[in-house]
């Protein structure tokens, strides 16, 4: 039976990561509207673009590893949990692209 809805712990903490990811994001986001971009970034500006990036992806992983674990031990088949294991997959796919990928 598939569910929207977790209905184990740690599935549940999987979702509320997800969205405390998301909420990060958006915070950067905002905080990038905010402040102006000085050219290079520095001090303060330079703390306030990247913190939250960081906090965010780790967020994000770490969100799509509990989910995953949730998904293959603890047999939770929600929606929603396929879609943080997702999330996760894509979060380390952007790691992994800034690693290796030059700008």
């Amino acid at each position: 039976m598939v569910y929207w809805l977790p209905k184990t712990k740690l599935g549940k903490i999987s979702l509320w990561l997800v969205i405390l990811g998301i909420v990060i994001f958006y915070i950067q986001y905002w905080l990038g509207m905010l402040f102006p971009n000085p050219e290079p970034p520095v001090g303060l500006d330079l703390l306030i673009r990247i913190i939250p990036g960081f906090v965010g992806i780790a967020t994000i992983c770490t969100s799509g590893v509990t989910s995953l674990i949730s998904i293959i031990k603890k047999k939770d088949k929600a929606i929603l949990l396929f879609i943080s294991a997702l999330m996760g997959l894509l979060g380390f796919v952007v790691i992994l692209g800034e690693l290796f990928i030059q700008h």
